[in-house]
């Protein structure tokens, strides 16, 4: 009777252990994630070779998503890319970039139509300090790069943080922006080959941006 309450007792307590973890574990907007963009405003990102618009159709855990649509022709052919980009200004995006600093990942939620041909993001910081110093002339901090299976669907797609994009001067957060880039790659074509292909004019929306 004794080795059965023992058993009992203790299938009970790893009951409450898995729960506990499953919870946990939920992307749900919880403790462990800081959200740096709930979709709220748009006009704080300018875009290149897209439009960018805020809808409520089409949502993942935010009350907004942002439908981003690929221009039919890149402005520039050699930077095919469809690119948002903002700054870490705190006047622009309060507290972003305290969370940016002390982060280990940022995530991107991406809905992803089965027409859409999207298969590549990345993100990024540049500085604008170091681009216009005439001993330095490069403006270019790092970035990550994702290539993998997008799911039609809600994706969200975590990149790790590299020191260098995340080691930033305090002292000047509003020189630096932060830009995050979607595009299609693929074997055989050799014009775009090292920065992509243009998307096809498939709307993808973007239900969230945060770091962990």
């Amino acid at each position: 009777m004794k080795k059965n309450t023992t058993l009992v007792g203790f299938l009970l307590l790893l009951l409450l252990l898995m729960t506990g973890c499953e919870s946990s574990s939920k992307n749900d907007g919880s403790s462990h994630i800081n959200f740096l963009w709930k979709m709220e405003d748009e006009t704080v990102f300018s875009n290149v070779n897209c439009s960018l618009y805020k809808v409520t159709d089409t949502i993942y855990q935010c009350d907004y998503s942002w439908k981003l649509t690929p221009s039919l022709t890149p402005i520039d052919p050699d930077y095919p890319e469809v690119k948002i980009e903002t700054t870490f200004s705190p006047a622009r995006n309060p507290n972003t970039f305290a969370k940016w600093i002390v982060a280990n990942r940022v995530f991107i939620d991406i809905y992803v139509s089965s027409e859409s041909n999207l298969n590549s993001c990345f993100v990024y910081v540049w500085d604008e300090k170091a681009y216009f110093d005439p001993d330095i002339k490069n403006g270019w901090v790092d970035g990550v790069f994702y290539q993998g299976v997008f799911n039609n669907g809600w994706n969200r797609v975590v990149l790790p943080l590299t020191f260098r994009i995340k080691d930033l001067d305090a002292s000047r957060p509003e020189t630096y922006k932060i830009g995050f880039g979607f595009r299609h790659l693929a074997e055989g074509q050799e014009e775009f080959k090292q920065n992509g292909y243009p998307l096809n004019k498939v709307p993808i929306f973007l239900g969230g941006i945060g770091v962990f």
